[in-house]
């Protein structure tokens, strides 16, 4: 029979090991590209929030991402 006594040990072992690797690499995203949060576009969703295309480049600009980086966050619409 197979026991699981150190489970609330690996929990708290999982948590400070994922904390660590966010501090050491901050100022990238955790998860896939960066994306703007945008809400539902009628009444029905309009209170949800979800990820949206991309950024406009008045948006990458007046946030002072430089031009060879705005490709990867770009949305032309």
């Amino acid at each position: 029979m197979k026991t699981w006594f150190n489970q609330p040990a690996r929990k708290e072992r999982r948590r400070i090991a994922c904390q660590k690797k966010a501090i050491k690499i901050f100022p990238r995203p955790t998860a896939g590209p960066l994306r703007p949060i945008v809400r539902g576009q009628t009444l029905k969703y309009i209170m949800k929030l979800r990820a949206g295309k991309g950024f406009t480049l008045e948006e990458l600009k007046a946030a002072g991402v430089p031009q060879e980086a705005s490709a990867n966050y770009w949305h032309s619409s």
